[in-house]
């Protein structure tokens, strides 16, 4: 089967767990045997194959607007529709002529892409990995604070949207996304299928045994906790540092994995503190010591957060979550077997519960094989099956 992939960013443009996303389903896709031809926009317009075997159409959907001011509201209005986008994306479909479109996201492409494989009579679906058809910051956020409602402008988007996704077959990974997306846009069809482990059940193991072995070795290191994602509001990192600070002492470390805006603020908070380490950002082998090296995972994210990467990630390194009593969050959190949930927002009751869990590193540390275990569940060996099945379902119906 051949399928088009819509990604507005694509390797090497990965600014978030959505892309990585796009890319491992892409690769898997392949590697079992599927055609993949995949659309993301790019400074200017090329064709290139990937040592994957991915062919990768990059598309210059429009100049690039200035940062800020009057390149914001340029950018906004071409995500509105983008009459460049719809041309070069049909031209390109019309090549490609897949059995279907597969979007995963649209900025800067616009829901003309939608029109465009319509106009192709070509099957369509559209995975949700964030609130961007719902909300034009992405994430019912504003300014690094939650909005107090559905403003206006995002109303409209919203609507202008559902003409589109209404009737589009969908992809969502928690229920919670699905039952926030159906308020605003209701898909015709629609699967639930959490993010999977970027592991293989030999990886799995592998680190279990490394693991093991680190934990063997004397002498028996503090109980570690790990933050892992962007130093921003949104993931949580200021929850981070008021719940570290009510916790009190409870002779643990913490590691803070990460970079983003509000990076300064947590070098200088660290700095008055001799148990806390800030890595920074990282990827290959230092995030593999990271995550080898951690007993338990720090994760106070929005209830928005549609389904945070980290935590299947965590699991494949036998690291328990302590994460939010919110949104997506409880959905891929067992508590008492690969974690706890906790009131996050309250300073006072995420330090009490961070001081508590440390306080009995031997049941903290013995949580790493229910981890392990559930993290064996939710391979891409697992997770292909049903979305190959859905695609197929999808591919083989009436026509969009």
């Amino acid at each position: 089967m051949k399928v088009c992939l819509v990604s507005a960013y694509f390797a090497p443009q990965e600014i978030g767990g959505a892309e990585k996303a796009a890319r491992l389903l892409a690769e898997n896709l392949v590697a079992r045997g599927w055609e993949v031809a995949v659309l993301a926009s790019w400074p200017h317009d090329e064709t290139i194959v990937l040592p994957s075997g991915l062919k990768v159409h990059r598309v210059r959907t429009g100049p690039v607007p200035p940062r800020g001011g009057a390149g914001r509201w340029l950018f906004r209005l071409r995500n509105v529709w983008n009459a460049t986008a719809y041309r070069k994306v049909r031209v390109i479909l019309a090549a490609e002529r897949p059995q279907l479109v597969s979007v995963h996201n649209f900025a800067t492409f616009s829901p003309s892409v939608f029109a465009a494989a319509r106009s192709l009579k070509l099957p369509l679906v559209f995975t949700a990995h964030d609130y961007f058809p719902l909300c034009r910051h992405y994430s019912f956020e504003r300014n690094g604070r939650p909005c107090p409602g559905h403003c206006w402008a995002c109303r409209l988007w919203s609507r202008w949207n559902r003409c589109t996704l209404e009737r589009t077959p969908a992809v969502y990974l928690s229920e919670y996304s699905r039952e926030l997306y159906r308020r605003h846009v209701p898909a015709p069809r629609a699967l639930v299928l959490p993010n999977p482990v970027d592991l293989s059940e030999a990886q799995i193991a592998a680190n279990r045994e490394e693991k093991e072995a680190l934990r063997r070795r004397p002498p028996v290191p503090p109980v570690t906790w790990l933050f892992l994602g962007r130093l921003d509001p949104f993931k949580g990192i200021l929850a981070v540092m008021r719940g570290w600070e009510r916790a009190g002492a409870h002779g643990s470390r913490l590691r803070i994995a990460g970079d983003g805006p509000l990076r300064a603020d947590v070098l200088r908070w660290a700095e008055r503190r001799p148990e806390v380490e800030v890595l920074g950002f990282v990827s290959g082998e230092a995030k593999h010591r990271a995550l080898i090296a951690a007993d338990g995972l720090l994760l106070p994210t929005r209830a928005t957060d549609v389904s945070p990467l980290v935590i299947p990630e965590a699991l494949g390194y036998g690291v328990p979550v302590l994460g939010a009593d919110a949104g997506s969050i409880p959905e891929l959190i067992q508590p008492g077997t690969t974690g706890w949930l906790c009131d996050v927002s309250d300073a006072d009751a995420f330090g009490r519960c961070l001081a508590n869990i440390s306080l009995d590193p031997v049941s903290l540390r013995s949580m790493a094989a229910g981890c392990f275990a559930a993290a064996r569940e939710r391979t891409y060996e697992s997770y292909m099956p049903r979305i190959m099945a859905y695609y197929e379902g999808i591919a083989g119906g009436p026509e969009a």
